[in-house]
């Protein structure tokens, strides 16, 4: 990550960009989620 010399302007950078990371991934588990259930439903029929 590059640094801008300033710690806590770094620090909140790296807090920012670990929540929206932690936002993607949830998001793409939930999508996975819902690509899962929609193929059970459509074995299902």
């Amino acid at each position: 990550m590059i640094s801008t010399g300033d710690p806590e302007v770094d620090a909140t950078a790296m807090e920012i960009y670990n929540r929206l990371m932690r936002e993607a991934a949830a998001d793409e588990a939930a999508k996975q989620a819902e690509i899962e259930a929609a193929k059970k439903a459509a074995e299902e029929n």
